[in-house]
């Protein structure tokens, strides 16, 4: 967030909540589907909070750890082998980095698995 004015940073993870949110409900088996409504809504709640280095750290925190919670279930429900991609994590487990790169997974992951949901 620190890299993007704080308006462009709202708007990129509010929209990616409001994309994402949709295609995993239709990702999840109907008894699933409210781990996309709120992973949906810790998205939003990292987007309201961009400057996570204040006294919104812990709300930022919360939802970014809700939300990566949810995109991982998800995958693990629908396409587990995906899952596999977290070993690209292990030689970051100690960078400064690490939480962008675990970010980076969680969305790929989660991506891949929406992917191949479409094109079945």
């Amino acid at each position: 967030a620190y890299t993007l004015p704080p308006w462009l940073f709202t708007t990129a993870t509010a929209i990616a909540a409001i994309t994402y949110a949709p295609l995993t409900i239709d990702l999840l088996p109907t008894p699933c589907q409210p781990i996309a409504f709120v992973m949906g809504a810790a998205l939003l709640i990292v987007a309201a909070t961009p400057y996570y280095r204040t006294e919104a750290t812990a709300l930022h925190n919360i939802g970014g750890w809700l939300a990566a919670a949810c995109a991982t279930a998800a995958v693990a429900i629908t396409h587990p082998c995906t899952l596999a991609a977290w070993a690209l994590y292990i030689p970051f487990r100690h960078a400064e980095c690490r939480t962008f790169v675990a970010e980076c997974i969680c969305t790929a992951t989660l991506t891949i698995a929406i992917a191949i949901n479409l094109l079945k």
